[in-house]
């Protein structure tokens, strides 16, 4: 597997984020989502770029070759507390939600700092080995805020993990199945 950090901007007067083909090209078998201060991002020393907060989200939809991820996205209101369907979605995209093991956030740090969105994007579910075939198209991400931004602004950072293939033929020359 490889995979790709990237990231978009979104402006203090913005409510969602801009239209966008975060990644294209091969579509992504997982993607991890999380917003920072703008700031942060970029270095101002008395701020935490591992400050990952939900600001308010409402929703958050992973568009990939035209297919949403989820069907339906989340409804999500982090002021009353309603935002377990994402918490446990991270178990499941990450494959722990089966296991007796986490990934040491809490609901609590969840809805307070550590505020990720997972996506498992591959057609098999229960990340057995099978072999999934590779898809072309376009990645996007949408995500809906429900009150002002930071004055700054926020950086959506978007991880994506893909399927690689590497094989060596019978003159012991390496051939991948993507360009780096």
């Amino acid at each position: 597997r490889r995979s790709i950090v990237t990231s978009l901007h979104v402006t203090q007067q913005r409510r969602v984020t801009p239209t966008n083909s975060i990644i294209q090209g091969q579509i992504p078998r997982r993607m991890i989502i999380c917003c920072c201060e703008q700031d942060a991002y970029h270095g101002i020393i008395n701020k935490s770029p591992f400050l990952f907060q939900p600001y308010a989200i409402q929703s958050v939809k992973v568009t990939a070759g035209g297919q949403s991820y989820p069907a339906h996205p989340f409804r999500l209101d982090f002021t009353n507390h309603n935002f377990l369907q994402a918490y446990v979605q991270l178990f499941q995209a990450l494959g722990l939600a089966n296991d007796n093991r986490g990934n040491g956030i809490t609901r609590a740090e969840f809805e307070a700092s550590h505020c990720f969105f997972a996506f498992d994007l591959s057609s098999d579910s229960d990340d057995a080995g099978h072999w999934d075939t590779i898809k072309d198209g376009t990645t996007s991400v949408e995500i809906q805020f429900g009150q002002n931004l930071p004055t700054s602004g926020v950086q959506v950072i978007v991880y994506a993990e893909f399927d690689s293939m590497l094989s060596i033929d019978r003159n012991r020359i390496a051939h991948f199945d993507y360009t780096a």
